[in-house]
Order: structure tokens, then C-alpha cells, then sequence
């Protein structure tokens, strides 16, 4: 029989090497509320090299991009986008938020998991994690920016 306590749970990719002051992956998750799907993954992959997680940057960038345009076309055709609207704020309203922000923290959610177990090696050591609230406030502001852009040219398309 054989006893789980004395099972090893590291592996070789759970060294303490590769660690660049990284950011907590829990407080990315109020970047996905606040900023959506864009500003948490972009964070998310300057965290990954922050972490010593640099392949998942191939592959998850675009993964991003796509989750990202996805979310808008969802949300947009989800909330009824009316072109007879003289209100853009009418059709943006409270069901567009709802749809970004739970979409978001669901792909924040998972994109994270890699990074959890990263973190809690780094937690262990004597460093303290990097502060956040810059990047997360000039992530966030720039998506809404682009958001708003995109649905301004949304809205002049179907005009």
C-alpha cells in the first residue's frame, strides 16, 4: 500500500526560477470585472513571463483576440443593437455589461489556473508580489477606449 503523504507534489516545472516580481493572479480577476477580456489578457500574458510561463504567450494571444471579438459580437447581438436608436447608450446598456464581465471573469478563470500554482511557489519565498494597480488602471482604461471605438464603428456600419 502505498501512502499519498509521502507522494512527491512538485514536479521539475516547479522550480523557484524564472520568478520577475510578478503580479497576484487574484487580483487579475478584478481586472476581467472592470476591464473585460482584453485588459485581463493582456495582463494575464505579461504575467505568464513574469511567472516564467513564457510559451503560453504563442498560443494564448490570439486565443485572446478571438475570445475577445467573440465576447463583443455575442453581447452585441444578445442585447438587440437597434440602429433606429438615437441613444448609443440605450443599446450598450446594462445586459451588454453583464454578458463582458461574465464572460470575462469565466476566461479569466481559466486562464489563470496555470498561474495559481506558479504564484504559490513564488508566495513561498521571501519577495512580495509586484503592485498592480498601475498596469490594471491603464489596461483597463485603454480597453475601454478600444471598446468604445469598436462600438462607435459598429454602430456608423449598421447606420
Amino acid at each position: 500500500m502505498t501512502d499519498d503523504l509521502f507522494r512527491p507534489t512538485l514536479s521539475r516545472e516547479d522550480d523557484r526560477h524564472g520568478f520577475q516580481n510578478p503580479w497576484n493572479p487574484a487580483n487579475l480577476m478584478w481586472t476581467a470585472l472592470f476591464g473585460g477580456v482584453l485588459a485581463s489578457g493582456i495582463l494575464i500574458l505579461f504575467n505568464d513571463k513574469r511567472l516564467g510561463l513564457p510559451s503560453r504567450a504563442r498560443w494564448l494571444a490570439p486565443v485572446i483576440l478571438v475570445i475577445w471579438v467573440a465576447t463583443i459580437v455575442l453581447a452585441v447581438n444578445m442585447t438587440g443593437f437597434e440602429t433606429n436608436d438615437s441613444d448609443l447608450n440605450r443599446s450598450l446598456g446594462r445586459n451588454y455589461r453583464i454578458i463582458i464581465r461574465v464572460v470575462s471573469l469565466v476566461v479569466a478563470w481559466v486562464m489563470l489556473i496555470p498561474q495559481r500554482r506558479r504564484f504559490t511557489i513564488f508566495a513561498t519565498g521571501e519577495q512580495e508580489a509586484a503592485s498592480l494597480w498601475k498596469p490594471a488602471l491603464g489596461a483597463i482604461l485603454a480597453s475601454w477606449a478600444v471598446n468604445f471605438l469598436v462600438m462607435m464603428a459598429v454602430r456608423s456600419f449598421t447606420a
